[in-house]
């Protein structure tokens, strides 16, 4: 039985229809054309994308539907955003602006028509490198399980956990002390929620034995009643 105290799910943002890429992975797709991008820049670059595949765009929709979408690949790691003289290398015009690149969870994939924006879009090639990123990545996972762990939420923390191991596999660092912490939270949670269980069953088998014992002797009393 649904709780109906619980939260709506959080809406998929990439099923928003303006949207020129099917998934987050698409979207990295898009980072990764052109190593490292600034958030206007990523959008100008899905509202050109969005021309190339349909033709006739309301580039403010395309907009507005790519700003939730490029957050929640953010929170979710499948995009990094750090300082721009952090860890790329070449020409940068953003002004200071953070940069988004291609993240741990991430397994970019070019959306239809997307091959040629390089060619159409006058950004440069950021070259970006990850050991000189690792750091901040960590240092934000590990403040992002500080919150889930304190949250107590669930998702949060099974989420990050497997966020520890593509992190190891994506830069030289070793997130082993918070993938414990967070199997220990996982444990916890789940022993809770086990136990939640049983009592819940407990209480109906214990409400069916007192209805069932109610019916017998209502079947006595009528067994009675007729003998009489």
């Amino acid at each position: 039985m649904t709780d109906p105290t619980a939260p709506e799910p959080s809406p998929d943002p990439f099923e928003a229809a303006p949207l020129p890429v099917d998934d987050p992975d698409e979207l990295a797709g898009v980072v990764d054309l052109f190593g490292a991008l600034g958030r206007e820049e990523l959008l100008r670059a899905l509202v050109e994308l969005a021309y190339r595949q349909r033709g006739d765009v309301d580039e403010s929709a395309v907009a507005t539907a790519a700003e939730p979408a490029v957050a929640w690949a953010v929170e979710r790691y499948y995009l990094v955003e750090y300082a721009p003289d952090e860890a790329t290398d070449g020409d940068d015009a953003t002004d200071g602006e953070p940069l988004l690149t291609v993240g741990p969870v991430a397994f970019p994939a070019l959306p239809a028509e997307a091959e040629d924006l390089p060619h159409i879009l006058d950004y440069p090639t950021r070259s970006v490198s990850r050991a000189s990123l690792a750091r901040s990545v960590e240092t934000r996972l590990r403040g992002d399980t500080a919150r889930a762990v304190a949250a107590a939420d669930d998702d949060r923390v099974r989420h990050l956990f497997d966020v520890t191991y593509d992190l190891e596999a994506w830069a030289p660092v070793d997130v082993a002390d918070v993938r414990e912490r967070l199997d220990d939270v996982l444990a916890a949670l789940d022993s809770e929620s086990g136990a939640d269980s049983e009592s819940g069953a407990d209480s109906e088998s214990g409400a069916d034995s007192e209805s069932g014992a109610d019916s017998e002797s209502g079947a006595d009393g009528d067994a009675d009643a007729g003998s009489e």
